[in-house]
């Protein structure tokens, strides 16, 4: 029997339940707009670590 492995694709979005601890640990920063709408961004360390392609 052949044993098949699929990529899951993931983006910044699938992610929302760790965005705290990304936060925390400097992978991303969380900003606040004019509306006051929360919005998240990876910071340079994020986008060293690989996390760029995830990043909506």
């Amino acid at each position: 029997m052949k044993k098949t492995y699929e990529k899951k694709s993931m983006n910044l979005g699938n992610l929302t339940m760790y965005l705290e601890d990304l936060v925390k640990m400097g992978f991303a920063s969380e900003h606040i707009d004019a509306q006051g709408k929360q919005q998240f961004q990876l910071t340079e360390l994020g986008k060293k670590s690989g996390l760029e392609g995830l990043q909506n």
